[in-house]
Parts: C-alpha cells; structure tokens; sequence
C-alpha cells in the first residue's frame, strides 16, 4: 500500500473514532472500556502473528520498547484523551491534539537529531490554524471553567506522550522491529496498565451489553486500534513522524463531516476556509519528497 493510501486510510478510521468513542463514555468506567478495546486488539494481534508464523519471541531489550510504547500510545495517552474529553468539547479536544503534529517535528529534532524541516512545520501550523476556524464556534463558548482548564491540560499532556510514543517507534531499534508483533506486545503492556490503574483505583468492572456500546467497542478495536496502529507504525517507518503525525490535522476534518451527517452540524465562511487550509497544509505535507526506511537509515545510521 502506497504512503499516500495509508494517510488517507489512517485518516478515515481515527477521524471517526471521535464519534464512536462517544458511544463508550457513559456506565462504564473508561480505563475498563479502554481494557477491553485493547485487550481485544491484542488477542487478534496475537493470534494473526501465530497464524502467520510471524516473530513472537523478542530480547529484553526490545521488551522496553513495546512496553514504552504501551505507556505512551495504548496507555495513558488514551487515558487522558478519554479524560479531556469528559471535561471538553469534542472540537476543543481535536484541536488541542492537533498539535502532535508540531511536536512530533519538535521532538524528532530534539531526540532524534533530525533536520528540521521547514516546510512541514509551516504546513502544520496552517492546518492548526485551519482546525481552529473549523470549529471557532465552540472557541468562543470557552468557559473558563475549572474543568475547562484542566480538560485543556489532560489533552495537551495526551499529546506530547502521544508524540514521545511517536518518537520511540521512529528510534533505529524500534525500526527493525516487525510492525505487527511490536504491536500486539505494546498494546498487551498497555491493557495490563489500563486494568492495573482500574483496580488500584477501585473501578468496578463492569459491561455494557447494549448493542451501540458493542458495536462501537468492536469498531474502535479492530479498525481504531489494530488496522489503524498497524498502518500508522508502518507510515512512521517510512516517513518518519514528523510527516506521520500530519493525520491528526486532518482527523478533525472527518470528525466534522460525521457531525454534518449524522450532527448537524452547520457550516460557516470561517469553517469553509478553514478546510481549505487544512486540505492546503496536508497537500504539503504529501506532495513532498517521502523518506523510506532506506534513506533514514542512511542518513542517521
């Protein structure tokens, strides 16, 4: 599959997570809901590396890149992601997340000596300030609030892990490391954290067994999680995260046209040009020059 179908793909699947992950807030407790997506994922992640003879067995070495991974992209990441949005819009939320795409850039110079490329840092901050004339509307209803606030900082926190987890999959050791396995391993890391936190913190395990929790469960497990992680760790291998990370601009974008069908959401001339810069900014991002695997090894081997 080329670059540009796995953005595209990654894109379309957790731009539509917004909506699902709505389905999944209510009765339940969201470390035991988290638990379940990514224990689930974990078992089918498993399960398809045994059935393709793929690599299971891995050196302590590799161990603390999975289990990294499982703290910072199927762990706490998602925790407070979960957390923020209780305390904040659904706009707000995608807006403040967006900027992963920033640090990702930020942190691949700073950890992974790379050269900072301009011309995507620019792309970036037009497709952010694309998201905020997106959702303006729900900017100027800003209450100032105490649960605002710390709804701000519990996504904000989301996202520099989130791009920290970035930056470990972009590291030479984790890059030799099969995509698959290295998945089913982080995200097994992360459900035992979820459950551990839920029982330390005396959260009862309970299920809801209504049909739009189920359904929504299975979405966000096999398409939000294991299709979509796959797809990702594999776009970061390629092209590394600063150009990778450019899907949680355009994540708001399919959020929007699900709140237009099925939201009614309604469209301003603010909300007109700010798909128009986000569109701008990703259409950089893509017509660039990518970098494969080869290359990056090449160039900081």
């Amino acid at each position: 599959m080329s670059n540009t179908a796995l953005f595209i793909l990654i894109s379309l699947i957790w731009g539509s997570t917004f909506y699902a992950i709505t389905f999944q807030l209510g009765d339940v407790a969201k470390e035991w809901s988290l638990f379940y997506r990514f224990l689930i994922s974990t078992v089918l992640l498993f399960a398809f590396s045994h059935l393709t003879k793929r690599q299971l067995k891995f050196k302590l070495k590799d161990h603390r890149i999975f289990l990294g991974l499982g703290v910072l992209l199927f762990g706490v990441n998602y925790y407070l992601t979960y957390a923020g949005t209780e305390r904040l819009p659904s706009g707000l939320v995608a807006i403040v997340f967006s900027t992963i795409t920033l640090m990702n850039i930020l942190n691949s110079a700073w950890l992974l000596k790379r050269p900072f490329e301009h011309s995507i840092l620019w792309a970036a901050v037009v497709g952010v300030v694309g998201i905020v004339l997106l959702f303006l509307p729900e900017i100027e209803h800003f209450s100032l609030t105490d649960a605002s606030i710390i709804g701000f900082w519990l996504t904000l926190t989301a996202s520099y892990l989130a791009s920290l987890g970035n930056t470990i999959a972009a590291t030479k050791q984790a890059k030799k490391l099969p995509v698959i396995p290295t998945n089913a391993w982080g995200m097994l890391y992360g459900s035992i954290l979820l459950a551990s936190f839920a029982l330390i913190t005396g959260k009862p395990m309970t299920f809801d067994t209504s049909l739009p929790y189920v359904l929504s469960l299975g979405y966000l497990s096999v398409f939000g999680t294991v299709i979509a992680f796959s797809a990702y760790l594999l776009l970061i291998d390629r092209i590394g995260p600063e150009r990778a990370g450019y899907f949680a601009v355009l994540n708001p974008v399919v959020a929007l046209t699900l709140s237009t069908l099925f939201e009614n959401y309604h469209w301003t001339p603010e909300g007109v040009l700010g798909m128009v810069l986000v569109l701008g900014g990703n259409f950089v991002v893509l017509r660039k020059k990518q970098i494969t695997a080869e290359q990056i090894k090449t160039d900081h081997g």
